[in-house]
């Protein structure tokens, strides 16, 4: 019962926190800064090789120290930074943990993601498990994607 009101609160702050999301890319990346980024979704499928989350209201994106910087930005803008940068995902495709929150004891898998693609509230990613697997339909589910290297805004034409 705590695990169903803990998602439930997660999903309302989720939702509250859509509504007040910056879109715009993190901040200046000059010192170094490593972004680690995470997405919640209501559901998701996974077939062959393709993840994909739905309804996914907004990327949270946070740096270590010592900076911490952190904030939110929509799907388009994640998608936006995949390939930017001088140690981006497009070249060497990151590490990701997918949590998925089932009664009865969560689920965990580990996998290397690629090619993403944003329809509306939903993305989808070609995926190489690492360990267990995936469920082919689930819910309530938070992807933590590895660090992209330094963003300087300069570099992200």
């Amino acid at each position: 019962m705590k695990k169903v009101a803990a998602a439930i609160v997660v999903s309302l702050i989720a939702s509250v926190s859509a509504a007040r999301a910056d879109p715009s890319t993190p901040a200046n990346g000059s010192n170094g800064d490593q972004y680690v980024f995470s997405m919640s979704a209501a559901s998701g499928t996974y077939s062959a090789d393709t993840l994909t989350l739905k309804t996914v209201p907004l990327v949270v994106y946070f740096t270590e120290r010592p900076q911490r910087t952190s904030g939110h930005m929509d799907l388009q803008a994640f998608l936006d930074l995949w390939g930017k940068g001088v140690d981006n995902f497009k070249q060497d495709p990151p590490n990701a943990e997918l949590s998925i929150f089932r009664s009865g004891g969560d689920a965990h898998s580990i996998l290397i993601i690629s090619s993403p693609t944003v329809e509306g509230e939903n993305i989808s990613f070609k995926v190489v498990l690492l360990d267990e697997n995936i469920p082919e339909d689930f819910n309530n589910s938070t992807l933590f994607i590895d660090a992209l290297g330094v963003i300087f805004p300069s570099d992200q034409n």
